[in-house]
């Protein structure tokens, strides 16, 4: 467990190792405020001096609906990614001593002392202890441990070290003559029930959450390119099949890659009986009375397609395929009134025949007789 102390917003002294960290506040009197109410919103009751600089997060303990705010804590703590828990230094002192001395080096030296305040309640006052003579540290320390035991005959002393083997004997060496025993500072535990003034959680797990989910991001962005990857060289694959079919239809552009090819050229160059300008007039005009003309297609009837709408077409017969625009809103009756209308007033229709519907449009084929130019009135 690393462990830091801090002292008048600073830190003071560090002891860095794995796992989690724990944190010991020492403030300044000037750093303490005490407010009336948990939500920090009402007055001060006692002055705290100059105005607190927030740094960092904000250190504080609310005890029966009183808030006492004991500083902020640095920013180079706040951002270690390891567990850590901040403590006063009172919270780790013996529930039955009345003063502590918490030994982190031979410069950096904790001083406790319970007090009863003037509203005769019990209280801590700490601080951190400061030399003069910074090259005799540990026989200032001794003198100053001898005074106060000398004027507190009666008081019980807690005395402990931090884990510096050297040092321990050496504090050791001062407190036996006293009748103290130092103990090791990593034995000392908050009261049960206790709530340190801040913590946070490990932030490892937060980053290494946050890289595999990035590193799954990656991943996933990677896999879509390949697939993309894949599909534009298939699409790029069946492009180069389709310019190379192209390019042999251009080649034999009679031919080509059409099955059947000798029965496609023999209905090519077999002409129609009649004019192609004839078929369609003969077609046509009689449709009149059932709407607008859409197509006229010719070429597209024949004698399979007709039997399979129960009726024939004769070898002499021509079939031509008319589609009527919105020739389904007819009524049925009035499809049959026309029709029959048409066959008495154009003698070279021989039969008309409802082939379906197309969305709107209405399908007929017609079925004409061998046409003379005079039959075809104009």
């Amino acid at each position: 467990m690393s462990l830091f102390v801090v002292s008048r917003r600073k830190i003071v002294y560090q002891q860095n190792a794995l796992g989690s960290s724990q944190v010991i506040c020492v403030p300044g009197a000037d750093q303490v405020q005490v407010l009336k109410d948990a939500a920090g919103t009402a007055n001060v009751i006692r002055p705290a001096g100059k105005a607190m600089t927030r740094q960092g997060p904000q250190l504080y303990r609310v005890f029966k609906g009183q808030r006492t705010v004991y500083g902020a804590l640095p920013l180079e703590l706040r951002e270690r990614r390891e567990s850590l828990k901040v403590w006063l230094a009172e919270d780790l002192a013996p529930q039955d001593v009345d003063a502590f001395f918490y030994m982190f080096s031979s410069s950096v030296i904790v001083h406790g002392v319970r007090e009863r305040t003037d509203e005769g309640k019990l209280a801590w006052r700490t601080a951190q202890l400061v030399f003069s003579d910074k090259n005799e540290d540990l026989k200032s320390f001794d003198a100053a441990l001898a005074d106060y035991m000398f004027a507190n005959q009666d008081q019980k002393v807690c005395v402990a070290v931090a884990n510096d083997i050297k040092l321990f004997r050496s504090v050791q060496n001062i407190a036996t003559p006293l009748g103290l025993t130092p103990v090791p500072f990593s034995t000392l535990k908050p009261m049960p029930g206790l709530a340190p003034l801040y913590s946070h959680f490990n932030f490892t797990w937060v980053y290494l959450l946050i890289m595999a989910l990035g590193a799954a991001g990656v991943a996933a962005m990677i896999s879509m390119y390949a697939l993309k990857q894949i599909s534009i060289s298939q699409t790029e694959q069946n492009i180069s099949q389709i310019e190379t079919q192209i390019q042999a239809v251009q080649i034999n552009p009679r031919v080509g890659h059409i099955r059947q090819a000798a029965a496609v050229l023999a209905e090519i160059v077999t002409p129609f009986s009649v004019s192609p300008t004839r078929l369609i007039a003969a077609a046509g005009e009689p449709l009149v009375p059932f709407g607008q003309i859409r197509d006229i297609l010719l070429g597209t009837v024949t004698a399979e397609k007709v039997q399979q709408l129960g009726s024939t077409l004769e070898s002499s017969e021509i079939g031509v395929e008319v589609n009527v625009a919105e020739g389904v809103d007819l009524l049925l009756s009035d499809q049959e009134t026309r029709a029959k209308t048409m066959l008495e007033t154009s003698p070279w229709v021989r039969k008309i025949i409802r082939a379906g519907a197309i969305g709107t449009d209405l399908g007929l084929i017609m079925i004409l007789k061998p046409l003379h130019q005079e039959e075809v009135t104009q």
